[in-house]
């Protein structure tokens, strides 16, 4: 009996300190979901091509069971809220295209690496290491409006 109960506070004990790890960097994982807050981005708008943004919020999930990324950007009062499906690779860019929950608008997402990197606490090391916007960041591109955002995210340390 005292080795079972030895047996299930070490195995309790794995858990928690797994978890701890995995929130200390923003990201979470378990059967359904795999998804990454990070603590620091910045936004590129292609229609004021002189300033990036510090992002208030950026979150990016991997739903497993609808096999849906989300990826949410908020700015100020502004926010985009996307789900969107891969759909292709061409030129070694990812496209995904969707919808953004919050306007019901057409978006797609292309990126040089594959969305679920960043699921998992991928992107720059400092903004001061963003060289180009566009071959860094995340585009989230709205068709009906003809704008294209390029969100990149910062690796939490």
């Amino acid at each position: 009996m005292k080795k079972n109960v030895f047996l299930l506070i070490n195995l309790l004990l794995i858990i928690c300190i797994n978890i701890v790890a995995q929130n200390n960097k923003g990201c979470f994982e378990d059967n359904m979901w795999q998804f990454c807050n990070y603590k620091e981005g910045y936004l590129y708008s292609s229609t004021n091509k002189n300033m990036s943004l510090t992002l208030d919020k950026l979150e990016i999930g991997y739903d497993k069971i609808r096999n849906v990324y989300s990826v949410y950007v908020k700015v100020d009062k502004s926010i985009i809220n996307t789900d969107v499906r891969f759909t292709f690779n061409d030129d070694g860019l990812y496209y995904y295209k969707g919808i953004d929950r919050i306007s019901n608008g057409e978006v797609t997402i292309s990126c040089k690496n594959k969305l679920s990197l960043y699921t998992k606490n991928y992107g720059v090391t400092s903004k001061n290491t963003i060289k180009d916007f566009k071959k860094e960041g995340i585009s989230l591109y709205f068709p009906e409006i003809g704008i294209q955002f390029y969100a990149v995210p910062i690796i939490n340390k």
